[in-house]
């Protein structure tokens, strides 16, 4: 056992911030379901109710292990024979989702406000700032979410707000409401990518809520912070059209900063960009230190390690590593990824597993194997 339950307590007000600004992340940074033009956030709503039907899957593999993290329910429905290999894949998705997220954080940072700045400068000190989080703790880090969470919502409706002052919104660009019929919005829905991110990530929290206390709240708190960081995502994708439009918001690269960029009231709210540049900073800060926490705790519940700040140090540095060799440029990065996550992680990984896993756990249920 890596940490010992008794002494390492998530409240539910830190589950609730960490879930909360774990799903938002980076996630307004893009412009999804780009086939359905102005209805793209009808789309993103039914992703968001499909998205819950997957936190509902990993809730009910929770309840079957409370005190169980992740890596232990595989082995435990598996064995060791099948559950160590499949267990060490999970190890490395998460350290590569950890990598992509500071990779795209990095070469955000690099093409809008450190423009002269080299991109491992920028990817050593992002590192650095996780690993310094990781050897504080997860209390300590799940006390900073308390904090930086309202912050960062409110900050997000905020930006919202203030484009509509700006009289930069225009309600012509999201109408006609289904003028194309509901046939764009289900090609949405496919690829899987556009259905299952960000909530099939959802199931790296499997490593985490064994340590949520009390154990009853954990299903309500999740469902609710879910749904409120789900609808902050919604209100963030009609946002971009409705400033935007439609063929803008398909082709820019960061479309959430293009409507930053545009607010001006009068000579004294202006100029925001730097400041929305942290918030995405802070988002995918948090996300990529789940993505890593999940990793490490990963590695070391398979080899039964217990000091774990040397393991996390290496595979640290080997994501710094990766990010730099593989990740050269940031439009290799976003097809990489695109390809990568919908073949190979989202659907497999993060939504059929855990439910063959259920499956498994149901049936040992029914025929009395597992007390």
């Amino acid at each position: 056992m890596i940490h010992d339950n008794k002494k390492v307590k998530i409240s539910q007000n830190q589950l609730f911030c960490l879930i909360a600004i774990y799903q938002i992340g980076t996630t307004p940074l893009f412009a999804f379901g780009a086939k359905a033009k102005q209805d793209a956030w009808i789309g993103v709503s039914i992703s968001t109710l499909i998205g819950i039907f997957f936190v509902w899957i990993f809730l009910k593999i929770q309840k079957c292990f409370p005190n169980k993290n992740f890596i232990e329910i595989i082995t435990t429905l598996l064995g060791k024979t099948l559950g160590i290999p499949l267990s060490f894949l999970y190890v490395m998705i998460w350290l590569y989702a950890a990598d992509r997220n500071m990779n795209h954080l990095s070469e955000l940072m690099k093409m809008t406000v450190l423009h002269d700045t080299p991109i491992l400068a920028i990817s050593t000190i992002f590192m650095i700032l996780v690993m310094s989080t990781f050897y504080m703790g997860i209390q300590t880090f799940a006390r900073t979410s308390e904090i930086l969470t309202p912050i960062y919502i409110l900050s997000l409706l905020g930006i919202f707000i203030l484009a509509f002052l700006s009289r930069i919104v225009d309600i012509n660009n999201i109408l006609p409401i289904l003028g194309d019929g509901f046939s764009p919005i289900l090609e949405t829905l496919n690829p899987p990518v556009t259905v299952c991110f960000p909530y099939s990530e959802m199931v790296v929290f499997l490593m985490f809520w064994k340590y949520v206390d009390p154990k009853k709240c954990i299903s309500r708190t999740t469902y609710s912070s879910v749904a409120i960081s789900g609808l902050v995502i919604i209100i963030a994708q009609a946002i971009l059209i409705l400033v935007l439009g439609v063929n803008y918001t398909s082709s820019s690269t960061i479309p959430l900063l293009d409507v930053i960029k545009l607010i001006h009231i009068g000579d004294v709210i202006t100029n925001l960009d730097s400041f929305g540049m942290v918030l995405l900073f802070i988002g995918g800060y948090f996300k990529t230190c789940i993505f890593f926490y999940g990793s490490v705790l990963a590695f070391c519940t398979i080899f039964n390690i217990k000091k774990i700040k040397l393991w996390a140090t290496l595979l640290a540095i080997l994501a710094t590593l990766y990010s730099l060799v593989f990740m050269p440029n940031y439009p290799f990065m976003l097809s990489m990824v695109a390809m990568v996550d919908s073949t190979f992680v989202l659907l497999p990984l993060f939504i059929i597993i855990p439910c063959l896993l259920l499956i498994i756990c149901w049936l040992k249920n029914k025929i009395g194997i597992l007390k």
